[in-house]
């Protein structure tokens, strides 16, 4: 896992923690992320229109219900946390994502792609509400990183082939 990664999960432990939760759900790391204002998944959400701080506002509106729900919220919070089982499959699913995409570390770009590989997570719910579902968002992260493919990784050939100039006689030579 990345740096960002990392900060993502350090961010969703205070957040659980600050909103009286007794686990680290999806919702937390999806709130974690959304903190993440620069890198990877700041760029794909900002190129499908998607304004983190709306995204967070429905979450933390998400999270008011379950917990109003289920009347959680209220007990002190432990200092570690465990991972709810739906936390704990998105980061199942961030390593299937880094896999498929042939990268081998999980980096925030693969763990947006785990958060809304299938419907059930919060992020995955608030996005589409937001107009940005996962077949969008899979192409705009796969944009970025063709776009940022290092100087030494081979980027995908063109669609068609374009012509080439031979030097020799100065025309096209397809």
């Amino acid at each position: 896992m990345t740096y960002r990664v990392h900060r993502v999960i350090a961010a969703a432990h205070r957040l659980a923690r600050e909103l009286g939760s007794t686990v680290i759900g999806d919702e937390h790391l999806f709130l974690g992320l959304l903190a993440e204002s620069d890198g990877p998944a700041a760029a794909v959400l900002a190129a499908l229109r998607v304004d983190p701080a709306q995204a967070g506002a429905r979450t933390h509106d998400v999270i008011r219900e379950r917990q109003a729900y289920s009347g959680a919220g209220a007990a002190p919070v432990e200092a570690s946390m465990r991972l709810t089982t739906r936390a704990t499959l998105v980061f199942d699913r961030s390593r299937t994502e880094a896999e498929l995409l042939g990268s081998d570390h999980v980096g925030i770009e693969h763990l947006l792609l785990g958060m809304v590989r299938r419907d059930d997570t919060v992020a995955a719910m608030v996005l589409a509400d937001l107009g940005a579902d996962a077949a969008r968002i899979r192409e705009q992260v796969a944009a970025l990183l063709t776009s940022t493919a290092p100087a030494d990784q081979p980027k995908p050939p063109p669609r068609f082939p374009l012509p080439t100039r031979d030097p020799a006689h100065g025309n096209d030579s397809s």
